[in-house]
């Protein structure tokens, strides 16, 4: 998206901006180079949105199963992903920049902008250790990180370390936000798809507010719950989301 056209979605209400995965992992210029998330040609972008303090949020790179071979990827969902999207599978794909390339990129982008306001998707493509997504928002203070599609990986690390995946999530109780990428628009109809969507809502507010002992489809080890306080689980599903995009919610804040 070109500044002229991200100036006319501001200009008409938008609240954030996002910069996508393809950007590292599948987009080239004219010469055939990789555009990276600190490419200056993006800069016009970034200096907007610090300067008006609009939320760019950020997808860059992907879980560190896409790395990996099926036989060691930890979820379940990873392996079908990567199965379905091939040309997101970077195992397959080694002349590609790397994971670390790319998110070495990205945070050398937010060193240079420290007052921009960034959502780190999808854990900020830390998933699979909580103590890096930490060591991430400590670097930057003005960075947030989501949970969608993730969820599965701070159950999978619950199941061997709870006491770790409950003091993150407590920790940085004002920097998380609930999310799920679910799809499901007023095209759609398929009553088992709201069903599944149900379903996975639920699977993800118990692990987050009870102690049950739980299981998970995507691995084979149990866990138990992170048993948050409400005031931590309001945050995360609402606060925290209303913070950071206070347009978003007229009347609420």
């Amino acid at each position: 998206m070109a500044l002229r056209e991200i100036n006319v979605a501001l200009g008409d209400g938008a609240v954030g901006v996002k910069i996508w995965k393809n950007v590292g992992m599948s987009l080239r210029d004219a010469q055939r180079r990789y555009v990276m998330p600190d490419d200056a040609r993006i800069e016009p972008i970034y200096a907007r949105l610090q300067r008006d303090h609009i939320v760019l949020l950020g997808h860059q790179a992907e879980p560190r199963d896409c790395w990996l071979p099926y036989a060691k990827m930890t979820i379940r969902s990873d392996r079908e992903y990567y199965r379905e999207h091939p040309q997101y599978y970077m195992y397959l794909h080694p002349d590609r920049p790397s994971r670390e390339k790319i998110l070495a990129a990205r945070d050398r982008m937010l060193a240079e902008h420290p007052t921009l306001r960034f959502d780190a998707l999808h854990l900020a493509s830390l998933e699979w250790d909580v103590g890096r997504v930490a060591a991430f928002l400590d670097r930057f203070p003005n960075a947030s990180v989501d949970i969608a599609a993730r969820i599965a990986h701070l159950e999978y690390q619950a199941a061997r370390h709870p006491a770790k995946v409950r003091r993150f999530l407590i920790r940085y109780q004002n920097r998380i936000l609930y999310g799920t990428d679910d799809a499901y628009g007023p095209a759609d109809d398929d009553p088992h798809a709201v069903a599944q969507i149900a379903a996975d809502w639920h699977q993800d507010w118990r692990f987050l507010v009870t102690d049950d002992v739980m299981h998970s489809s995507e691995f084979a080890r149990p866990f138990r719950g992170m048993h948050l306080p409400k005031a931590v689980v309001d945050k995360i599903y609402r606060g925290n989301a209303v913070a950071l995009f206070p347009k978003a919610w007229p009347g609420l804040n």
